[in-house]
């Protein structure tokens, strides 16, 4: 990140102005808006990984973001917001997409057990995706602080929420399973055991699929991933594709955002959202400039 910079990459809003090559938007267009989308001229863009781009410019990090009452955006980056789908649940629908994606490259099969590590958002819109899928089973893990979005996991279907701070979450995987393990396991909070924890909950020849990031040091022993003949693969954000998969399901109702927002709050209370989120006392915080 370049600083000074105004923050914010999870954005929705109202156009108010438009530049000589807006294209078809307009003012008064409802609109969410993807990170960045690439340049479209790098090797990258022109074999249509846009989310892999060499020259990305971040909106947030790179150029100013959307924690403001305005943002200029590259039209490259926009998509219409259906018009029964609120500023407010757009807001989120930029994380669910990083959801999606992930999902979208795991290989998933209608039956298959899945396990989440990591309750936040992602996870919980994971764990929303492989509901309406059709997985057999979805378990979630979290740590202690994570008690409310425990609980909001159960209430939207998860058949078993495991705080590993309190049980072992492998005994508790592998008792449930009878021993196989689970089909396929999504990493979305990177630690220092994490990627052995999933190598040891997923059966053999699964698929681990890593989306978290990791700080700092990592443990793990690529041995039990041979021995085992797992599958690790990885996600990295959204693709325009992603954008127009979650944009159906989310206006035709078959995914409700909302349940994941648990505050609204106006731009001159920042702090205080920031705080909720460190004190565990909030899901998604969605600012209102």
């Amino acid at each position: 990140m370049q600083i000074p910079r105004v923050i914010g990459h999870e954005i929705s809003g109202t156009i108010v102005e438009v530049g000589k090559e807006s294209g078809n938007w307009k003012v008064g267009d409802r609109i969410v808006s993807d990170t960045y989308l690439g340049c479209g001229k790098c090797y990258f863009c022109q074999i249509g990984k846009f989310n892999l781009c060499d020259n990305r410019q971040g909106l947030g990090s790179n150029i100013d973001g959307g924690m403001a009452e305005y943002v200029a955006i590259h039209v490259t980056n926009l998509f219409r917001l259906p018009s029964n789908v609120s500023l407010e649940v757009g807001a989120v629908l930029e994380p669910f997409g990083v959801s999606m994606h992930a999902f979208e490259q795991s290989g998933f099969k209608a039956g298959d057990k899945v396990l989440i590590l990591g309750p936040g958002p992602i996870g919980l819109g994971l764990l929303m995706i492989a509901r309406t899928s059709g997985s057999s089973k979805v378990f979630i893990t979290g740590l202690g602080l994570d008690q409310l979005r425990l609980k909001k996991a159960k209430e939207l279907g998860a058949d078993a929420v495991i705080n590993i701070e309190a049980e072992d979450p492998v005994n508790h995987v592998m008792d449930d399973t009878q021993g196989k393990g689970v089909d396929l396991v999504f990493i979305c909070a990177g630690g220092k055991g994490v990627l052995m924890q999933a190598t040891k909950m997923v059966r053999k020849g699964g698929t681990v699929m890593v989306l978290g990031l990791f700080h700092g040091e990592v443990d793990f022993d690529p041995t039990l991933m041979v021995e085992k003949e797992l599958i690790f693969k990885s996600s990295w954000r959204r693709t325009p594709e992603t954008w127009h998969r979650i944009l159906d399901l989310v206006g035709n109702g078959t995914v409700n955002l909302k349940e994941i927002v648990s505050h609204t709050i106006p731009l001159q209370e920042i702090e205080r959202g920031f705080q909720l989120i460190r004190k565990g006392e909030a899901l998604k915080v969605v600012v209102t400039p």
